[in-house]
């Protein structure tokens, strides 16, 4: 579903949605309801099902109800794109009720974040019925500040990700579990802990959570985590490539020696990340037909960044440099629109013009049909072509 989504959103496919719209509804309408618990709405993982890294989960698992949750969402934005108000309508509801019910059910109050959901080895327990294996995954925590589950800048999200960044950072980034229960009695190797593992693949998820956030200070600690995964391989041999995981050992070493992929398509996820929040490009139609340029309050000591993004109507080109004041320079194909946001903090003093006019200055936007303000932004709206924002002291 998440697959299919993306594919639509920024391809503009719209035609493979067609083809494969009964399969999403089969997936959905008749094969997820029937693995869900009907006392508690939650999805139940049966025992010895594989899972990455060999994870034996099983029952309510959070990490599998989060994903649940997005499915839900991408489908009835799905949903309304191919104009089935009524399926995008019963999928909303039931995001909601799953999100409210994995609150319920696996969050622990006493470390702000969501349990795994599964059994502890050797517990027996598998229909998510009785005790909860008390650990705290990266990936399900993650995943349910991107589904909405616990929405970003809630309580719950800062929660999240104070704690996974207190309970896992590493010199090599941030571990995959806080602890390493879901191993069971077997005391593990360095190579083999779970709290000492770190995989670029779901590090990826934490990392967005944390470029979303709408605090500074939570956003910094994405540009922290980022520098030492990615920081690690860079400087680890061969020096040119993702590795698959890296686990304990000094600095940091490749998680299963020397059969450790060094070369893995799932731990390029820094593209995309610089892509959507350094550059700051994103789709929010299909296909690029509207988009937006955002560029982060904090920007993690980065002082400029300048890409093309590719899409089916031409390149959306960015560059913006902050260097004695913010500037900010896109151009985006004809027939599209958007919307560049640019933070103002707090608003006094300051002045945003675009292509040499006054949009906003010491608080006020002067232009109200060409702009606005949110949440600490003045967002300009644009359609295609070149223009200039630039972000100044207004004294």
């Amino acid at each position: 579903m998440v697959c299919s989504y993306n594919l639509v959103l920024y391809t503009g496919d719209t035609a493979y949605l067609e083809q494969y719209y009964p399969v999403l509804l089969k997936v959905l309408d008749a094969y997820y309801p029937s693995q869900t618990s009907p006392s508690t709405s939650l999805l139940i993982r049966p025992p010895g099902y594989g899972d990455y890294a060999f994870l034996p989960r099983s029952g309510p698992g959070s990490y599998y109800n989060a994903l649940y949750v997005l499915a839900l969402q991408h489908a009835a934005f799905l949903a309304d794109t191919f104009t089935r108000p009524t399926d995008a309508d019963r999928w909303r509801e039931r995001a909601s009720t799953v999100s409210a019910s994995l609150l319920a059910h696996n969050w622990d109050p006493a470390a702000g974040a969501f349990f795994d959901g599964s059994p502890c080895p050797g517990d027996g327990d598998d229909d998510g019925e009785g005790t909860t294996c008390p650990t705290h995954p990266q990936d399900a925590n993650a995943l349910a500040i991107l589904s909405g589950v616990t929405p970003s800048g809630s309580d719950e999200a800062e929660s999240i990700l104070s704690h996974l960044q207190s309970a896992t950072s590493l010199p090599y980034g941030n571990a995959f579990f806080d602890n390493d229960a879901l191993l069971g009695s077997t005391p593990p190797s360095a190579l083999d802990a779970f709290s000492t593992r770190v995989y670029a693949f779901v590090s990826f998820f934490d990392m967005a959570a944390r470029f979303g956030s709408p605090a500074p200070a939570t956003v910094a600690t994405g540009f922290d985590q980022l520098r030492r995964m990615y920081g690690t391989m860079a400087r680890g041999d061969p020096g040119v490539t993702m590795w698959e995981g890296i686990a304990g050992g000094g600095a940091g070493s490749p998680y299963e020696g020397g059969f450790t992929s060094m070369c893995h398509g799932w731990s390029t996820g820094v593209v995309p990340l610089l892509s959507r929040f350094v550059l700051g490009v994103r789709p929010t139609g299909v296909g690029y037909e509207s988009w937006e340029v955002r560029v982060l309050r904090e920007r993690g000591g980065v002082t400029w960044a300048r890409g093309v993004v590719p899409t089916p109507r031409g390149g959306i080109e960015v560059e913006w440099r902050d260097e004695g004041g913010l500037a900010v320079v896109v151009g985006a194909p004809e027939g599209t629109t958007g919307e560049v946001w640019v933070p103002v903090g707090e608003e006094e003093g300051v002045e945003v013009r675009v292509d040499g006019e006054v949009l906003f200055k010491d608080g006020d936007v002067t232009v109200t049909d060409a702009a606005r303000y949110e949440e600490g932004f003045v967002v300009a709206k644009f359609g295609g072509g070149r223009h200039e924002i630039v972000l100044r002291d207004s004294l």
